[in-house]
């Protein structure tokens, strides 16, 4: 028999997964005009985050700005702004 935590979880759950896909053994996040965000893990969204604040692309721009160019070359991570906010801080 379940209990009202063990269906608690299930609906938390639930909920997290929701707005993920799978495509070819990579994690998506989609949003309803049909976007799909490449999901990253913790070494890949740092090194997207330095490439376009420090790297190549050198935008030295503010979080907010930093966490919409990221979203705009397509990927996602759910501490984004979090990540940027700290990278832009220690770069100053």
């Amino acid at each position: 028999m379940r209990t009202a935590s063990d269906r608690n979880e299930v609906i938390h759950l639930i909920g997290r997964v929701a707005g993920h896909c799978l495509v070819n053994e990579v994690l998506y996040r989609w949003y309803i005009l049909a976007y799909l965000f490449k999901c990253l893990s913790l070494a890949k969204s740092i090194y997207v985050l330095w490439e376009i604040h420090e790297g190549i692309y050198g935008l030295r721009i503010g979080s907010k700005a930093l966490t919409a160019q990221v979203t705009k070359a397509g990927f996602y991570w759910p501490i984004i702004i979090n990540d940027a906010t700290n990278l832009v801080k220690w770069c100053d």
